[in-house]
Protein backbone atom coordinates (compact mmCIF):
# COMPACT_ATOMS: atom_id res chain seq x y z
CA UNK A 1 0.00 0.00 0.00
CA UNK A 2 1.73 3.32 -0.89
CA UNK A 3 1.17 6.75 1.17
CA UNK A 4 -1.78 7.68 -1.36
CA UNK A 5 -3.50 4.04 -1.42
CA UNK A 6 -3.27 5.10 2.69
CA UNK A 7 -4.14 8.42 2.81
CA UNK A 8 -6.10 9.79 0.30
CA UNK A 9 -8.06 6.10 -0.64
CA UNK A 10 -8.37 4.19 2.56
CA UNK A 11 -8.72 6.80 5.15
CA UNK A 12 -11.03 8.96 3.16
CA UNK A 13 -13.02 5.80 2.77
CA UNK A 14 -13.11 5.38 6.54
CA UNK A 15 -14.26 8.94 6.74
CA UNK A 16 -17.31 8.37 4.42
CA UNK A 17 -18.47 5.37 6.60
CA UNK A 18 -18.36 7.10 9.92
CA UNK A 19 -20.21 9.65 8.10
CA UNK A 20 -22.87 7.57 6.24
CA UNK A 21 -22.61 4.20 7.47
CA UNK A 22 -21.27 1.03 5.60
CA UNK A 23 -17.80 -0.92 5.61
CA UNK A 24 -14.60 -0.57 4.17
CA UNK A 25 -13.00 -4.13 2.64
CA UNK A 26 -9.35 -4.15 1.44
CA UNK A 27 -8.75 -6.29 -1.21
CA UNK A 28 -5.49 -7.82 -1.91
CA UNK A 29 -4.25 -10.17 -4.51
CA UNK A 30 -0.72 -11.16 -3.81
CA UNK A 31 1.54 -13.61 -1.85
CA UNK A 32 2.13 -14.12 1.86
CA UNK A 33 4.27 -11.16 1.97
CA UNK A 34 1.14 -8.75 1.58
CA UNK A 35 -0.36 -9.59 4.91
CA UNK A 36 1.40 -6.62 6.48
CA UNK A 37 -0.29 -4.20 4.24
CA UNK A 38 -3.51 -6.18 5.03
CA UNK A 39 -2.65 -5.97 8.79
CA UNK A 40 -2.23 -2.21 8.28
CA UNK A 41 -5.32 -1.59 6.49
CA UNK A 42 -7.08 -3.15 9.07
CA UNK A 43 -5.26 -1.46 11.94
CA UNK A 44 -5.92 1.66 10.60
CA UNK A 45 -9.96 1.06 10.33
CA UNK A 46 -11.12 -1.41 7.14
CA UNK A 47 -14.01 -3.78 8.29
CA UNK A 48 -12.55 -6.51 6.09
CA UNK A 49 -9.95 -8.08 4.02
CA UNK A 50 -9.67 -10.21 1.43
CA UNK A 51 -6.43 -12.31 0.36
Amino acid sequence: MNPYDEWYALVRAIELVEKNGGSVTIINVGGTDNDQTIRKGRAIGATDAVH
